[in-house]
């Protein structure tokens, strides 16, 4: 863009009564070597998007008893194996504003100053401009990651019964009796590790016993031993031990969950664009954008360019007026293996158009 038709705006406001006519004098920054002194720095805004994609990693653990589960509690189906799996659980994009480095402006006004900074308040509390003191960029947004520790112990509540039990080992030795030797059985008892067969056993008998408890309940056969308020809160404990037991046969899925966060600042002509965010492989995870592996997380941008009647209509200069940028709308598409996650509209300062205000006489 021409920036010679930013240079040296000259604006005439014209006092009743006065010989000499007040100037205002705007300048772009790029073509001063210093500001004049008094100067009053104004900036045009930019538009930063702002992307946030949540990522979910499903970790299935099978359940330490996955195998009797069949021939204890008649459960079909049963997953045997760790699986792994990564998805894109949330898109949130949103707007922000920062000065646009191309647009400071410098504006020397020997006018009313009360009144001409009334008109910049006005500008700036409409978006329209930055004023000094608020020339405040956002710095980079960081993730919190909640991820389990890799020692976590998923199954805790094993059963309630002992995790030992008492094994009867027979021996026999010889002794001398009545002239000869005969053998006599010796028995010893040790505590031993039960097998996982026997403890499924005991789990899947458990779950049986919590069914039966909670079917009584359920059927009013709880014989005065439960309080009729307090019964609807007993059942909800009872089902949810039995779920905490059956997961020991069907296995836990276990969510983590990672944001990612991207920034893209918006080019002026630059009408539409789009961009590789990320990779994403549902069985590996989460690559940069220059990896072989993964399927691609794609930006798309487009300006709907509703301003450009505006863009037709602003002359090169001026009289009495400040230089302002308004806003125009554009279409943000986010994809992933050719599927639309996310479709937004929001404003974009760069796309719009410089137009003018006229600012009051002295």
């Amino acid at each position: 863009m021409n920036r010679m038709i930013f240079k040296w705006i000259p604006v005439l406001l014209i006092m009743s009564g006065c010989l000499t006519a007040p100037e205002l004098f705007i300048t772009n920054t790029q073509d001063l070597k210093t500001p004049e002194r008094n100067s009053f720095i104004y900036s045009l805004p930019g538009t930063v998007i702002n992307i946030e994609v949540e990522i979910q990693k499903s970790v299935f653990i099978p359940g330490p008893y996955h195998e009797y589960a069949t021939r204890f509690l008649a459960i079909e189906g049963i997953r045997h194996d760790r699986d792994v799996s990564w998805d894109i659980k949330k898109i949130k994009l949103f707007a922000s504003e920062e000065p646009d480095p191309d647009y400071y402006f410098s504006a020397d006004p020997d006018v009313d100053f009360r009144k001409f900074r009334e008109e910049m308040n006005l500008l700036s509390q409409s978006g329209q401009i930055i004023l000094p003191g608020r020339f405040v960029i956002k710095g980079p947004v960081t993730a919190e990651i909640d991820i389990p520790e890799e020692n976590e112990i998923y199954f805790k509540d094993l059963s309630v019964k002992s995790n030992l039990i008492v094994e009867k080992e027979t021996s026999y030795k010889r002794v001398f009796r009545d002239s000869v030797y005969v053998q006599v059985p010796v028995v010893t008892e040790s505590l031993v590790e039960k097998k996982p067969e026997l403890k499924a056993e005991e789990a899947a008998n458990f779950i049986i016993k919590l069914r039966k408890r909670r079917f009584k309940l359920l059927t009013g056969q709880n014989e005065g031993d439960v309080p009729d308020a307090a019964i609807g809160s007993v059942i909800d404990e009872l089902s949810r031990i039995e779920q905490e037991y059956l997961s020991l046969f069907t296995g836990k899925t276990v969510f983590e969950s990672e944001t990612l966060h991207f920034n893209y600042i918006p080019v002026p002509g630059k009408l539409t664009d789009q961009q590789i965010l990320f990779k994403l492989s549902e069985s590996e995870g989460i690559f940069d954008a220059m990896s072989p592996i993964g399927e691609p997380v794609v930006f798309e941008i487009e300006c709907l360019d509703l301003t450009r009647n505006l863009k037709e209509m602003r002359t090169s200069e001026a009289v009495n007026t400040l230089l302002y940028r308004e806003p125009d709308l554009a279409r943000i598409i986010i994809s992933f293996d050719d599927e639309r996650l996310s479709e937004n509209k929001l404003s974009v300062y760069q796309y719009g158009s410089l137009v003018s205000r006229k600012i009051m006489k002295r």
